[in-house]
Parts: structure tokens; C-alpha cells; sequence
């Protein structure tokens, strides 16, 4: 989602980012549900609390923010279920 040649606004802002800040970059995602980011943030890190069963409607919000993250791959246990 940040590297440089993404077309998101978001990583155009961080690719602009003066490297020599002090300051942290921080990225607001007014768009994005906040508990469905979490799910699949949790599987890439490996965390014991990633849920194993969810409802369509959270599958399909999280499947947004994996897309948008381009870490689809860290969700691929719940098409097998």
C-alpha cells in the first residue's frame, strides 16, 4: 500500500515524507473499519487472537482492507473454511 509507485494518496504522502523528521509519519485511514484492519494485521504478525470464524459481513470488510494492503495472502485461512 506505501510503496512508491502505489497510486494511493496515502503512500504519496509517505514516499514525500522528509526522511530527516523527527516526527513519525501518521497515516489516518478515515476510510478503513478499524476492527477489520486488525484481523488480518494480527495473522502477518503471527497472534494468537486472530479470529478463525467470521461473519460475511466482517469477511468482506476485512477482505477490503487486505486488498487495499495488498496482504491478501495473510487471510487465506478463511477460504477454506
Amino acid at each position: 500500500m506505501l510503496s512508491p509507485t502505489s497510486p494511493f494518496s496515502e503512500a504519496q504522502r509517505f514516499n514525500d515524507y522528509p526522511n530527516s523528521s523527527t516526527e513519525p509519519f501518521v497515516l489516518v485511514l478515515y476510510d478503513d473499519d478499524p476492527v477489520a484492519l486488525r484481523i488480518p494485521a494480527k495473522a502477518l504478525h503471527n497472534h494468537p487472537s486472530v479470529p478463525r470464524l467470521l461473519s460475511f459481513k466482517q469477511l468482506v470488510k476485512m477482505a477490503v482492507v487486505a486488498d487495499k494492503c495488498g496482504c491478501s495472502h495473510a487471510t487465506r485461512m478463511y477460504g477454506d473454511s
